[in-house]
């Protein structure tokens, strides 16, 4: 993404060169720290938060998460990641999610903020402020669409004299 946004990318590997960096970048308005993918079940995690939290420095911490993730997925990305003292989160892959459920039921039950959202594949132009009101309206029209999706394929079945036990 440093190369998509041509902004200089640093990588550090301990706590001085952090601090290195991040007094050579004063004067920016803005330093991004990746934790480069690192998965909720990877043990050097806490080293990492530690790196971070460790220090004296102001830094706003979220947590990105995919809305096409299943509830499972998400409750233990979560509460792995919870240690990093999260500010709020950013849901990525709404273009991709079938459905917000999942991903707004954790985030409530977190008490997790949500701060961005990320519909799209282009940066930084498919990332938005997160709104409450998008959110919900984004979630309708998905569950509207899967709603006309049960709905044709019940109709096929009928039409194949099969019913459907199930409804919306």
């Amino acid at each position: 993404y440093g190369r998509i946004l041509d902004v200089p990318v640093r990588v550090v590997a301990d706590q001085a060169e952090l601090y290195s960096t991040l007094k050579e970048w004063s004067d920016k308005q803005l330093v991004l720290i990746d934790t480069a993918g690192m998965s909720q079940r990877d043990v050097r995690l806490s080293k990492q938060f530690n790196l971070l939290l460790g220090s004296d420095l102001r830094i706003k911490t979220y947590l990105v998460l995919s809305a096409t993730t299943h509830i499972a997925g998400l409750d233990e990305a979560i509460r792995a990641f919870k240690a990093a003292l999260p500010d709020a989160c950013i849901l990525t892959k709404l273009d991709e999610a079938a459905s917000l459920g999942a991903v707004v039921s954790e985030v409530i039950k977190h008490r997790l903020a949500i701060a961005y959202l990320g519909d799209g594949q282009r940066v930084p132009e498919d990332l938005h402020t997160a709104r409450a009101k998008n959110i919900v309206s984004h979630a309708v029209s998905l569950m509207q669409q899967g709603s006309d999706i049960f709905e044709e394929e019940s109709r096929m079945l009928r039409a194949g004299g099969v019913q459907a036990n199930a409804h919306v």
